[in-house]
């Protein structure tokens, strides 16, 4: 994993289960030469297959597809190619038209972060946003209507970013978009090539996850109600957006080597609707790994704030932390559902003649009984690991901030 996509902490990473997934793969009695991953998140599997085997990621996230896309595939354009110094004139030269329109508020916030944690907390908790204010929302309506390129500093400003934050992240999308748009064309099936805008489009996601003022995922953001958060605000609040994304850049550069990156493919998909021609595909050398939610918790609320970046929509939005009203909600985090939900993804794993290797842990929504049953109703179960391990619910459930679970990896084949 390179540092720049480090910035971005994953709910569930299964780094830890590497070296037993890599054992899973290299003890299939039919030798694997692609390995799947449904829920790729981080990429933390793909990553550790670099130049041994092709690897498809697949994730319901658009945000999470696109950085796996940067990373994983062979490059139409390399990003170094890529000319940056007109893309970066093009974009501080946005901003400071922004931010003379925007000088009086930008003068609040540092005339706020000068004085104290008092004032701060106060100009946080009273930021009008389009979920809180019709004012807001009208000027969201409007910067979607004229393109005028707006929806960090309208969505976001003065809780995840500082409104100086906001119009740069604002105007280096403007100028991506300008000289790199988007090719509705492109990729519809799935990607397995990706282009200098995927490139530049990750590193401007990872830009805004380095300074995002939040705890370590965007359900939320400091509030400045303490001293210790009221330092954070402040020293978040102050940082460059285009120091660090230049910086991002610079570090920056696809996992494995060129020749194993043209093997591989992305797709942005729901594990549940995946497209037939992707399944068709599969066959007894493939193997499906999945890694589903286990808890009521749905990831999309951990990680909407960059979603909503990635599509720059202006969505509706609701709650204290500005989430998008049609954020991801997963079969696998219902408890009415989630046996539908295994059931289903077993049957179109092993139906296409592929092998499932499934991570789920004892503590999951799903009891272990009833899981095993499950499985067991579609093909044959065996266990392959267990390991103890503490989930960290990033504050999430009734925050409670970790328990010890044991972590299962079943192999399921047909």
């Amino acid at each position: 994993m390179t540092t720049a996509t480090a910035s971005i902490r994953y709910m569930g990473t299964k780094e830890f289960l590497v070296p037993e997934i890599k054992q899973c793969v290299d003890d299939l009695p039919r030798h694997a030469t692609r390995v799947v991953d449904l829920f790729a998140g981080s990429g933390a599997v793909a990553s550790s297959m670099a130049s041994e085997r092709a690897v498809t990621c697949s994730d319901a996230l658009g945000f999470v597809a696109g950085l796996l896309r940067a990373r994983f595939l062979n490059p139409q354009t390399s990003g170094r190619d890529i000319e940056l110094t007109q893309i970066m004139a093009t974009a501080q030269d946005r901003a400071e038209l922004r931010r003379r329109s925007s000088a009086a508020s930008i003068r609040t916030e540092v005339k706020a972060l000068d004085a104290g944690r008092a004032l701060t907390s106060t100009l946080i908790l009273g930021a009008k946003h389009p979920g809180n204010s019709s004012g807001k929302k009208a000027a969201a309506t409007a910067a979607r209507r004229d393109a005028r390129y707006r929806l960090v500093e309208i969505y976001f400003a003065r809780g995840y970013f500082s409104t100086a934050q906001a119009i740069e992240l604002d105007a280096l999308r403007y100028a991506i978009d300008l000289h790199l748009p988007a090719d509705p064309e492109f990729g519809t099936q799935g990607w397995v090539k990706s282009t200098g805008r995927d490139y530049l489009l990750a590193i401007w996601i990872l830009t805004a996850a380095r300074l995002t003022n939040s705890p370590g995922h965007s359900a939320q953001f400091l509030r400045a109600s303490t001293e210790a958060g009221f330092k954070r605000v402040s020293q978040n609040w102050r940082r460059s957006v285009f120091a660090t994304f230049a910086s991002i850049e610079n570090a920056f550069s696809p996992v494995g080597d060129l020749t194993w990156r043209t093997k591989n493919s992305v797709l942005h998909s729901d594990a549940l609707s995946l497209d037939p021609e992707t399944v068709a595909q599969w066959n007894e050398r493939t193997l499906i790994y999945a890694d589903p939610p286990y808890t009521k918790d749905h990831y999309s609320r951990f990680y909407h704030l960059y979603e909503t970046l990635w599509l720059y929509d202006y969505p509706e939005i609701a709650g204290a932390g500005r989430v998008r009203a049609d954020r991801h909600l997963s079969r696998f985090c219902y408890r009415t559902k989630v046996r539908g939900a295994f059931d289903e993804l077993c049957r179109t794993v092993l139906d296409s003649g592929a092998s499932l290797l499934l991570s789920y842990p004892s503590s999951g929504l799903l009891p272990e009984d009833e899981l095993i049953s499950t499985l067991r109703a579609r093909g044959r179960v065996a266990i392959h690991a267990s390991v103890d391990r503490t989930h960290s619910s990033l504050g999430a459930s009734g925050g409670v901030a970790g328990k010890l679970a044991t972590e299962r990896l079943y192999l399921v084949t047909p």
